[in-house]
């Protein structure tokens, strides 16, 4: 089999073999572009999608951590401020109520005494990964540089903290929230969604055509098999016949 036909149809079958390899190789994985060589220009515009998409996707995280650190500072706050009300409800109670024993005046102060000990704990203690929020050097970032610095606090023993103080911070992180986080958030998730679309349609397998396009290199494949095994038999035979006449008749 070494006639000029037959290399023909050697080098023939080789190529479609070769892609019906590479067609088989993207219905398997299900992206059209596997090698630089199956697209190069598509594959450059791929890779920076998908550069872009873990910017987009680290970001989200980020932002995801930052709201759980402003979670965790309103959560306590919340809690301070509940013991700062029923605090001042105990001063107005103490000084607006006549008759009073000292002992009950004594045990409204030890109440009161006791919310101050427990608003300093609470306020020194909360921490997110082991970092104390109320330290006055916390800054909650955002994407776009402008962060929250949350303050230094201390107890209502040491005069610093009113139940109104308390809310007025509270409106300020949830505010950080909604209008920093949230918003970013919101456009970074719909960036991704519109950016992984875009990479998709790059580099994703089409199956309705590559399956078409799969089923036809096979029947090319399966015709030039049979017309080298056709070949291989007459080459065989001629080859034999050939023989045949060279050892002569027989004497």
């Amino acid at each position: 089999m070494n006639g000029p036909g037959s290399i023909g149809l050697v080098n023939q079958f080789g190529r479609v073999q070769e892609m019906l390899l590479r067609s088989g190789q993207k219905l398997a994985t299900g992206q059209r572009i596997n090698a630089g060589r199956d697209d190069p220009a598509g594959l450059i515009a791929s890779e920076n999608l998908e550069a872009q998409l873990a910017a987009l996707e680290a970001e989200t995280r980020a932002m995801d951590r930052n709201d759980a650190v402003a979670r965790t500072a309103d959560a306590a706050l919340a809690e301070v401020g509940d013991m700062l009300v029923e605090r001042e409800g105990l001063e107005v109670a103490m000084a607006n109520t006549g008759a009073m024993s000292d002992a009950e005046r004594a045990a409204i102060q030890m109440e009161m005494d006791s919310i101050d000990q427990a608003t300093d704990r609470m306020v020194r203690s909360v921490e997110f990964a082991g970092v104390p929020l109320f330290s006055g050097e916390v800054t909650i970032p955002s994407s776009g540089g402008d962060g929250l610095d949350l303050p230094q606090l201390t107890g209502s023993a040491g005069g610093s903290m009113t139940a109104g103080e308390i809310a007025s911070l509270r409106g300020e992180i949830g505010s950080f929230q909604k209008n920093t986080i949230d918003a970013r958030r919101a456009s970074a998730q719909e960036e991704i969604v519109n950016v992984s679309a875009a990479n998709s349609m790059i580099r994703d397998t089409d199956y309705a055509r590559e399956t078409a396009n799969y089923a036809r290199l096979r029947t090319l494949s399966d015709s030039t098999g049979a017309v080298l095994g056709m070949a291989n038999q007459w080459n065989q035979r001629a080859a034999s016949l050939l023989g045949l006449g060279e050892r002569g008749p027989p004497g």
